[in-house]
């Protein structure tokens, strides 16, 4: 098996979803413009185009990114929010967030003028741990959708992207 996954400048890029897709056979596809290529010993088998996407004229050149110092600023700022939504829930008696993964990529964001411009982002996977009494008994791990990131920062401004709606 072979597999191509569309770079810039050898950084990868992510739909607007942010989701990778997992294949249970082979692991996970990421990108736009994913090509795979299936051989066995009578030669190629099987060829597969996916979401093919061209990249357009550069809009902004040598962008100044944010330190990733700043970025893990926004990030604990926004987990802490998120970490205080469950204070309300007087059983949890352990609550954090535990970050399995950080990728810096590019993200097709969706613009104004409904076109979608690739953007560079940071991409932080996590998962949540509750435990306690009443319905949160035990180990309640909430389990990460894998290849979801949990929270997506613009690495140029700082925004929050959501990547369900694509901005």
């Amino acid at each position: 098996l072979f597999r191509y996954t569309q770079q810039i400048g050898g950084v990868s890029v992510n739909n607007s979803y942010g989701m990778e897709q997992c294949d249970m056979e082979y692991g996970y596809t990421s990108g736009q413009s994913v090509v795979t290529v299936t051989v066995n010993d009578d030669g190629v088998c099987a060829l597969e185009y996916e979401a093919p996407t061209d990249v357009g004229e550069v809009v902004q050149k040598d962008v100044e990114l944010l330190s990733f110092n700043d970025i893990w600023e926004i990030f604990k700022k926004v987990s802490v929010l998120s970490i205080q939504s469950y204070e309300i829930y007087e059983e949890i008696t352990q609550n954090e967030l535990e970050v399995y993964d950080i990728r810096f990529g590019y993200m097709s964001v969706l613009q104004g003028d409904g076109t979608y411009q690739y953007t560079p982002v940071w991409d932080f996977y996590a998962r949540r741990i509750l435990k306690g009494s009443g319905a949160y008994e035990g180990s309640n791990n909430i389990p990460p959708i894998e290849g979801k990131s949990c929270l997506t920062i613009n690495a140029v401004n700082g925004t929050i992207i959501d990547r369900d709606l694509g901005y």
